[in-house]
């Protein structure tokens, strides 16, 4: 057969579609033969076909008591061919760190063919005491390496030739075969229909998003180790208690602390709301020790018949957070505990509220 001509092409002979490189056409002209003929192939893979991706908000906040946030990726499927695809994402630092603010984050989510469901994951929110302000961090959605994957099958009645990635490929009549990984162009042979997998997504907008850490002042409560011995040995359990106003009985857990001896360590800092003198006091069956701002203000390591009240003044300033450290221990019987404040603009006791306990200090860190 004569071959083709055209201006644009290099004067040279085409004698076999496998040895001619692609670059040597211009878009337009590029060619799929079958059956010694040839026909237009368009450019690859339209964008329309793909589907997109993208998070449901540009920006999220999350208040650094709740602990986590969950985020949330919608995707909405082309007018095109219909099939899974899979996308990553990962956080990056702003003024919000990883491993002090928030727990680095990342990893993959799958779509199935024809799958609109949002999918979510979560990202750890870390005490962090230190701050004075809201911080944030981001979070990038990727597409990863493009991939087209699925089974080409050939309803006609002859060879066709295509070319899957640049390489030649010759599928008989009635055969099929799966591609992976491979750029496919569009359209296809007479004859030639494409079944898709998998195949690569767009980012729509948002594909980054801001999530702000609120502090501002308020406290959560203060970081709890729990031992099985009375001499906080044996560490069981490390939680974090909103207030400390217990009443237990025998054992404060049950299922991992035997009755009857075990200790409590609570650690962190507390921010006063006066600039004066403020009363600690504990109430509690058996013994206690406070330290306030490495002062040791309550010490009372005995064992008890009942609930006994302790007390222990110290100056503070508003607004600026102290360390804390509050120890107890109980040996038989019953169980309890309690802490509280008072001072002279807060005449009444009160047990001390959780915005101002914070669970990480520089001195008891987490």
């Amino acid at each position: 057969m004569p071959q083709p001509k055209h201006p644009d092409w290099e004067q040279q002979p085409v004698t076999d579609l496998q040895a001619v490189p692609l670059h040597r056409f211009r878009p337009a002209l590029l060619v799929i033969w079958m059956l010694g003929c040839y026909e237009p192939v368009l450019s690859p893979l339209q964008a329309q076909t793909m589907s997109t991706v993208q998070f449901n908000a540009a920006s999220y906040s999350v208040d650094a008591a709740q602990g986590a946030i969950t985020v949330t990726v919608t995707r909405s499927t082309g007018t095109g061919l219909s099939a899974g695809t899979t996308l990553s994402y990962h956080t990056i630092d702003g003024t919000a760190l990883s491993g002090q603010d928030y727990s680095q984050t990342e990893g993959v989510l799958t779509w199935v063919g024809g799958e609109e469901t949002d999918k979510s994951f979560a990202i750890r929110i870390l005490p962090s005491a230190q701050a004075q302000s809201d911080k944030t961090f981001y979070i990038q959605l990727g597409i990863g390496p493009i991939a087209t994957r699925g089974k080409l099958q050939n309803r006609g009645n002859a060879n066709a030739k295509l070319r899957l990635g640049g390489a030649l490929t010759v599928l008989p009549p009635s055969q099929t075969i799966t591609t992976d990984s491979i750029q496919l162009q569009f359209p296809l042979p007479a004859g030639v229909v494409f079944t898709p997998d998998q195949l690569p997504a767009q980012l729509g907008t948002p594909d980054k998003a801001a999530v702000t850490i609120r502090t501002s002042g308020r406290g959560w409560g203060l970081k709890a180790e729990y031992f099985d011995n009375i001499d906080l040995t044996n560490l069981r359990l490390t939680e974090t208690n909103a207030v400390i106003d217990f009443t237990w009985g025998t054992t404060p857990k049950p299922e991992i602390i035997r009755p009857g001896t075990f200790s409590v360590r609570w650690t962190g800092q507390v921010l006063p709301a006066f600039s004066e003198e403020h009363t600690f006091s504990t109430v509690a069956e058996d013994g206690v020790r406070l330290w306030v701002n490495g002062r040791l203000v309550i010490n009372d390591w005995t064992e008890h018949d009942g609930p006994v009240e302790k007390r222990g003044v110290i100056s503070l300033v508003a607004g600026q957070k102290v360390d804390l450290k509050l120890e107890y221990y109980n040996n038989l019987g019953a169980a309890s505990v309690k802490f509280f404040w008072s001072s002279s603009r807060q005449k009444t006791r009160k047990i001390v509220p959780q915005d101002h306990l914070f669970p990480t200090s520089a001195a008891y860190p987490r």
